[in-house]
């Protein structure tokens, strides 16, 4: 790991800061489940939400139920309700000419993620 953050970064400082930070791990799957499973780990109450997209990853349901409880993993359902609204904003924004990311995209993925908050 050491040795891919230094072939990866240009400026030591940042080798420096990035290599102490930075694991190998076999799949997905497997840091996934180290990354969600360590949040539950964090707190032992079983009163934390964890959220998670209908169109993320498929192993992430099955993760954040096995940590959280079915109860407490909530998914945000953005495939049926915001999936349209970011596909015309695809469209309607594809020539841009600077290139780079749309903050409408964004807000969309946001939106969908306040629906639920307020429904808790």
């Amino acid at each position: 790991a050491r040795c891919m953050v230094d072939f990866v970064t240009r400026d030591e400082a940042d080798a420096n800061r990035i290599r102490e930070g930075t694991a190998l791990i076999q799949n997905v799957t497997s840091g996934m489940n180290a990354v969600i499973g360590g949040h539950a780990r964090c707190d032992a109450s079983r009163d934390r939400f964890v959220f998670y997209y209908d169109i993320a990853y498929g192993s992430n349901k099955k993760i954040c139920q096995t940590y959280h409880g079915r109860d407490n993993a909530i998914v945000i359902p953005f495939e049926e309700d915001y999936l349209p609204l970011l596909q015309k904003v695809s469209t309607t924004t594809s020539n841009r000419e600077d290139g780079d990311w749309n903050p409408d995209s964004t807000n969309i993925f946001l939106m969908a993620f306040d629906s639920v908050i307020h429904k808790i």
